[in-house]
């Protein structure tokens, strides 16, 4: 191949690169708003439980078998000063999910998401974790 042809075939190989290069920023950008928040519990050993909250929806993850189930919860204060929240359990064992879609927040608004064990429905909060963040 003569140089003219390197060059050629060089330059569609860039051109390639930057097609590559310039579809995977858009499909990074395309996510750039979606935001996830974890909140582990604080139980010795392995986590036994944790939420995961996106801006509308908050899931309680059990991942441990211990007989006991995951608890999770989010609250915030809304923009007429009162106090919010929405919580879920998840008693389907380890390995398993439950999922509940909540009201969107108001960007900039502040929140508390927690991560529990309760042993049973009535039972009580326990090795509760929490994460803040702002939407």
């Amino acid at each position: 191949m003569s140089i003219k042809g390197i060059r050629r075939h060089m330059g569609a190989k860039a051109a390639g690169v930057v097609l590559f290069a310039g579809a995977a920023g858009m499909l990074a950008a395309g996510n750039a708003g979606a935001a996830t928040w974890t909140a582990y519990t604080t139980d010795s050993g392995a986590t036994g439980a944790h939420a995961v909250y996106t801006p509308d929806t908050l899931s309680a993850c059990d991942t441990q078998a211990d007989g006991l189930r995951a608890y999770a919860s989010v609250t915030w204060i809304d923009s007429a000063g009162d106090y919010k929240g929405a919580s879920i359990e998840d008693a389907n064992g380890n390995g398993t999910c439950t999922t509940k879609y909540i009201p969107s927040l108001t960007p900039g608004t502040h929140f508390t998401l927690t991560a529990c064990l309760k042993n049973g429905s009535g039972g009580a909060q326990q090795y509760c974790g929490t994460k803040t963040g702002t939407i």
